[in-house]
């Protein structure tokens, strides 16, 4: 009886969600999964660095010129964990703030210059169509050299 019941109500569950119609994700929705599944990989088990952390926010809240922060460090040192986490707190911190996070080796086109320049624009895009701020956007090496950089 109880067997038959737990199988009555599971069949129609199944059968509720293979009529329901599935719902395409774009690329761009596909992508930032990806993204997301990473930061959520990187940082199941990420613990300390809060020195670190407050350091990178402090970095961040500056309202002066654009700039770089680098972080670097051996192969396996948590680099990305590092960063998954501080996006994480950014995005919780600041929901009015664009974040768009990346993370190398996060999808197939992770790496892939082109693509990664396409996602960045359109969400800018989508994000505010009124500027339409990559449609005018011309990047030149010059002026990616003439960022500052800091460093932790």
């Amino acid at each position: 009886m109880f067997g038959q019941l737990v199988q009555d109500i599971l069949w129609k569950r199944i059968e509720a969600e293979a009529e329901a119609p599935a719902v395409e994700k774009d690329w761009l929705q596909q992508e930032a999964e990806f993204h997301e599944l990473f930061m959520a990989d990187r940082t199941r088990r990420f613990v300390g660095r809060r020195d670190l952390l407050d350091r990178m926010h402090d970095f961040s809240k500056k309202n002066d010129e654009p700039s770089v922060l680098l972080i670097s460090g051996e192969p396996g040192c948590g680099k990305s964990a590092l960063m998954a986490r501080f996006t994480e707190e950014a995005i919780q911190r600041h929901p009015d703030w664009l974040i768009i996070p990346h993370f190398v080796g996060a999808s197939v086109t992770s790496t892939n210059l082109r693509r990664i320049l396409r996602r960045f624009c359109t969400q800018l895009n989508r994000a505010s169509p009124a500027l339409a701020l990559c449609r005018a956007l011309r990047v030149s090496a010059q002026y990616l050299l003439d960022i500052p950089f800091g460093t932790l």
